[in-house]
């Protein structure tokens, strides 16, 4: 499914008492589409359809949509939790292996989750580091090596503008490794 749409089971699963409308509006998909998505799912015993009045319809989510949507979010958090070990282990490997360099280490980056990460496996290697905010602003010595660690795609610009200058400097984007 295209990220930018959200479940139709979801939306139903928090508001029962949706058009079909209002669901497309939610959702993402055209009116069509959901009507489709509804009829496919009533099929497939997903969710039930109440005729409340002439006009107004319920969509009530089946344990059997509630058993799908438990099994999405479980195998979401399962494929989330194993990115998570993985970048600590290539931080992990690449930070042992540039600290037998002897460089200093720079975050460079918003105090995000990606940002915990890194100060976490920093932390757990018992190895100094310093954060910054402005690459433009921190004075980095010539005579000494460093290493920055950034992530964010908004900060690609300037570290690729502060590389030019900074020969001293190993810009290294995590989320690359």
């Amino acid at each position: 499914m295209n990220s930018s749409k959200k479940d139709l089971l979801e939306i139903l699963e928090t508001n029962e008492d949706l058009s079909q409308r209002e669901i497309a509006r939610l959702s993402g998909f055209s009116l069509g589409k959901v009507n489709l998505l509804i009829k496919e799912y009533v099929k497939k015993g997903m969710i039930e359809v109440k005729k409340l009045n002439a006009k107004k319809m319920k969509y009530i989510l089946t344990p059997k949509g509630m058993t799908y949507l438990t099994r999405k979010t479980l195998n979401y958090l399962k494929r989330s939790y194993n990115e998570i070990n993985l970048l600590n282990y290539k931080i992990s490997n690449l930070i042992m292996l540039k600290n037998d360099e002897n460089k200093e280490f720079f975050i460079y980056g918003k105090k995000d989750e990606i940002y915990n990460i890194v100060v976490k496996v920093l932390r757990e290697i018992d190895l100094s580091y310093t954060t910054i905010h402005n690459i433009d602003k921190a004075n980095f010595d010539p005579n000494q090596q460093f290493i920055i660690l950034y992530w964010d795609p908004e900060y690609i610009s300037n570290v690729e503008e502060s590389s030019k200058y900074n020969k001293n400097i190993e810009f290294v984007n995590i989320l690359s490794l």
